[in-house]
């Protein structure tokens, strides 16, 4: 171990001795070997004292208190999941921001302080939709009715001028009940009125995952125009729906790490007021240049009798002009419902044939039956 892993088990092992926290949670348990595995913050378990339900814990880590950027999307993150606390399809959040100190000893025996600050929210007992890909746990169905969850999530933030700029699978959350639920809200931005200005720095590169990113959030442009987060979003959501039915990340099978690493080069390196115009003369060629691939190029993964509507779909919404994007939920959710039906509808037709040659069957053996006699 290094380090950084010596520095973590040793915030968790503090957390995991408090008796209580907040005068309300106990039996604090890491979520795995790591605690969450993020890096700047801590995932554990714990029993509401009030509920008697299990909660998970989130803690930011302090020995990376001087991370501001890090601290802040923390915080943002318990404000915004406060605001959309009862909101159908976001994951709950069950306490504000709090904290409490650690007393520990410096070499020379001086006492200081080392400040957790945390929050609660309701616990996933069934993991997260990342790992129901990598299980191929979920039917075409399934799939489906998951991917509209998540869909009526993002509708849900974009009607409260939130924008999330980090969807990706690992960031549904899969309830005891099998429902999905959009969750961390780290690099989150509100819009609506007397919202905080935008940032002008990310840590040295835009908010998200570089493999769920669209291009113009690579670029830069969410400074330039907030409505290019939504738009993003979007993007996101289709790149999701091409994973759930290929189990392959579609920006590493059409642009690449080297593309995403040259693109963000070239447009850190010009001025904000500019990247705009001059991101808009290059991303039609690059949409015309770079192919989005066909859900049938990764085998029998989608149901023949959907497979082009899901193709037309994820291009659509996942298309790499912004411009040309499909952004109205309403369509997305109609051509989800389609999909639905026809794959229902042959479900039906299947169980409804094989019943008919069954019957079929029968009589064939009862005259044949009947002639011997």
């Amino acid at each position: 171990m290094g380090p950084e892993d010596d520095n973590r088990d040793a915030c968790l092992a503090i957390l995991e001795r408090q008796p209580v926290l907040g005068g309300r949670f106990r039996n604090i348990r890491r979520l795995g070997p790591f605690g969450g595995g993020g890096a700047f913050s801590l995932l554990l378990s714990a029993e509401d004292t009030e509920t008697k339900a299990t909660v998970a814990l989130k803690v930011f880590r302090p020995d990376k208190l001087h991370e501001t950027y890090r601290l802040e999307c923390f915080e943002r993150e318990a404000r915004i999941l406060g605001e959309l606390r009862g909101q159908q399809d976001i994951v709950t959040s069950l306490s504000p921001r709090l904290e409490f100190k650690a007393t520990l000893r410096s070499q020379e025996g001086i006492p200081f302080p080392l400040p957790f600050y945390y929050y609660a929210m309701e616990f996933a007992q069934m993991g997260d939709a990342e790992a129901a890909i990598d299980r191929k746990a979920w039917d075409a169905d399934t799939a489906l009715v998951n991917f509209r969850s998540m869909c009526r999530a993002v509708q849900r933030i974009h009607t409260r001028r939130i924008a999330h700029r980090d969807l990706k699978p690992g960031n549904f959350l899969v309830m005891k009940d099998g429902t999905i639920k959009l969750g961390d809200f780290g690099t989150s931005r509100s819009f609506g009125q007397g919202a905080a200005p935008l940032l002008t720095s990310y840590a040295g590169r835009p908010p998200g995952d570089l493999r769920f990113m669209a291009p113009e959030v690579l670029a830069g442009l969410q400074d330039d125009d907030p409505r290019t987060d939504f738009g993003g979003d979007l993007f996101s959501l289709g790149a999701i729906l091409f994973q759930l039915f290929t189990g392959a990340v579609l920006v590493l099978q059409v642009l690449g790490a080297d593309f995403y690493a040259d693109l963000l080069g070239h447009m850190a390196a010009i001025p904000s007021k500019d990247r705009k115009r001059i991101f808009d003369q290059v991303v039609g060629s690059i949409s015309d240049s770079h192919r989005l691939p066909s859900v049938k190029e990764f085998g029998d993964t989608a149901p023949a009798s959907i497979r082009d509507r899901i193709d037309d779909l994820y291009r659509q919404t996942a298309c790499l002009d912004y411009r040309r994007r499909l952004t109205d939920f309403q369509t997305i959710f109609n051509k989800v419902n389609v999909c639905l039906q026809v794959l229902r509808n042959e479900e039906r037709y299947r169980k409804w044939n094989e019943a008919r040659r069954r019957r079929m069957a029968a009589r064939a053996e009862a005259t044949r039956t009947e002639v011997s006699s």
